[in-house]
């Protein structure tokens, strides 16, 4: 199974995604059944996970899924910060070079101007 969707699971290490679709396909013996249950029992998302894996027939339609998920997911947040010139936390990109630059300027000033008061 592919590591995205492994990665969906992260919550509960114990269960791998190959082991809740093959609950869901009746697949388990006696032992590893009981052990799926009582993981969904104690995690609400691995419960909610089961039940929309129940839902696609298609299991090899997953990771094509997960795939669209990811996708969606990078576009959405991609539209939250507005665009590229705005940084993770909102300030503008152009203004924290604009001052860079002015900072690297002032800099060059002050030896030019010290370079010309020794001559």
């Amino acid at each position: 199974m592919d590591d995205k969707l492994r990665n969906m699971f992260s919550e509960h290490p114990g269960i791998p995604p190959e082991q809740l679709i093959a609950y869901l396909e009746g697949r388990l013996d006696e032992k590893d059944r009981l052990e799926v249950e009582k993981a969904m029992v104690e995690s609400e998302f691995l419960s909610d996970a089961a039940e929309g894996l129940e839902a696609i027939r298609d299991t090899g339609r997953i990771n094509s899924m997960v795939d669209e998920l990811n996708h969606r997911l990078r576009r959405r947040t991609m539209k939250k910060s507005g665009n590229l010139w705005v940084g993770h936390t909102g300030f503008p990109l152009w203004l924290s070079f604009a001052a860079i630059l002015l900072l690297i300027l002032m800099i060059a000033g002050f030896f030019v101007l010290k370079l010309m008061t020794r001559a």
